[in-house]
């Protein structure tokens, strides 16, 4: 009898737990599947109050917003924005008109600006300023100063871009900030490199900053 009540009780056990371990698993699929759910892909046909400035207050992390049209702004990306990617699809251009501001500034992190065919005009053609980005696969091309900038303790990954034409620099990165240069992650075993000419410096990193470099065309 002892040994019946004993092995009931263990049978009863096993069970508690498997219903408590479903139970767990139920809950973690609430927590997960949502955001597997909100995950989005958006378009954007830029003009007028279109705008990517616009567009980008109402991203969800892990939302791709595909961009395609002349963007006539200089885009904001605020630091409240995190972990998106904004894609040109090969013919989206971005000229910044305020020629004292950048014609993309990002703030928010783990950013992707990418597949652009042009961006251009404003002070930098992309700046990264306290943010983290993704910049890969973009003509910048005649800024009036710097075509990547990465700055304020911001970090950004810098590969396959065309940067071209500026007044100053092709890439800069200053005030304790970082970046990757012709890869996207230090276990890449091969370059993606940048073309970077006709700057006036093609890199120039200072202020306590650092980079690794490698395998680009300057």
């Amino acid at each position: 009898e002892k040994l019946a009540k004993t092995r009931n009780e263990d049978v009863m056990k096993i069970k508690n737990i498997k219903v408590i371990r479903g139970l767990f698993l139920f809950a973690g699929s609430l927590v997960v599947l949502p955001l597997m759910v909100d995950a989005r892909t958006l378009k954007l046909s830029c003009g007028g109050q279109k705008t990517i400035t616009a567009a980008v207050e109402r991203l969800k992390p892990g939302d791709i917003l595909l961009v395609e049209g002349a963007c006539v702004e200089n885009a904001v990306i605020p630091a409240k924005v995190i972990d998106v990617v904004v894609n040109g699809q090969g013919v989206a251009t971005i000229n910044g008109p305020d020629p004292t501001k950048a014609s993309v500034t990002v703030g928010g992190r783990n950013i992707t600006i990418q597949n652009f065919g042009s961006i251009t005009g404003g002070r930098e053609g992309v700046l990264v300023d306290q943010g983290t980005a993704t910049i890969t696969n973009n003509v910048i091309h005649g800024t009036g100063n710097t075509g990547i900038r990465v700055s304020n303790a911001g970090f950004a990954a810098i590969a396959l871009n065309t940067l071209e034409n500026n007044v100053g620099n092709g890439i800069a990165i200053d005030n304790h900030s970082s970046g990757y240069i012709g890869f996207l992650s230090l276990s890449d075993t091969t370059a993606s490199p940048n073309t970077i000419q006709n700057n006036n410096n093609g890199i120039i990193i200072l202020q306590s900053s650092s980079g690794r470099i490698q395998g680009n065309t300057i």
